[in-house]
């Protein structure tokens, strides 16, 4: 399988150097590495370059408009039949990841999306958060992006909406759900390493990802009124639930070990 890894980078090449990483121990390598990195000021450049005797890393390093126009360049530089999200500071679950996606991939019928499970990590705690079922994108992300496999033909047709500036990814996995829902394929092996510290981990990006999220519930999936203030709320609350756990190692090893 020829599978492309974009990866989106602004002055973290701390994380950068764990991501080139992991990509760097899998037993099966990607066709590519498409670094989309907006102008660092740090040595994010320099580490990619540290790793090209073994990865296939093609730089660009310019100005971007925020994450998803970044990760829109991205997808215009694809040239393999697949495609990956893994961003600076995500890794890969396991050395044999993309050996394992490409059998399930090899073994399923033709596909837009691949939705695998992830692990999370949160205060150097690393759990397992299994893909939800299919029917729960009308409420949120059922996986993280960084564990879905794409068809790269299909992102031309739906790249990222920039009009959102934290849950383009959701809206377009809502788009694809609404017209191709035969067409994405779930597992429950977990694909990627994700962690909690992104734009949308944090209370101060919570209003506007609730936001956006009852936008595209309302323009994307013609859900209620009545049913997005629902599901809005019980949002809210998990959010603020899940945003008091992480921030306690206690309370977080209470609940989830």
């Amino acid at each position: 399988m020829s599978l492309d890894i974009i990866t989106i980078n602004l002055n973290n090449a701390e994380g950068l150097y764990r991501t080139f990483e992991s990509l760097s121990m899998q037993t099966l390598k990607p066709s590519k590495v498409i670094l989309i990195d907006g102008l660092s000021h740090d040595n994010s450049v320099s580490v990619a370059n540290r790793f090209k005797h073994c990865l296939n890393i093609v730089v660009s390093s310019e100005e971007d408009t925020g994450l998803y126009n970044a990760m829109n360049k991205g997808i215009s530089k694809l040239s393999s039949p697949y495609a990956l999200f893994l961003n600076s500071g995500d890794e890969l679950g396991h050395s044999k990841a993309l050996e394992i996606a490409t059998y399930h991939i090899q073994n399923s019928k033709p596909f837009s999306i691949y939705m695998f499970s992830s692990y999370r990590k949160t205060n150097s705690i690393l759990y397992y958060s299994p893909v939800g079922p299919l029917e729960s994108l009308n409420y949120g992300m059922i996986t993280t992006h960084q564990s879905i496999i794409y068809d790269s033909s299909l992102l031309a047709y739906y790249p990222y909406p920039e009009q959102y500036k934290i849950a383009a990814d959701y809206c377009q996995i809502c788009q694809i759900f609404k017209e191709r829902p035969t067409t994405i394929k779930l597992s429950r092996y977990p694909l990627s390493i994700f962690y909690e510290d992104g734009i949308s981990s944090s209370l101060i990006s919570l209003k506007q990802a609730l936001f956006e999220q009852a936008l595209i519930h309302r323009c994307v999936l013609n859900s209620s009124l009545s049913s997005i203030v629902l599901v809005t709320l019980l949002k809210f609350g998990k959010s603020i639930v899940k945003l008091a756990i992480s921030k306690s190692p206690f309370l977080f090893r209470l609940v989830f070990m």
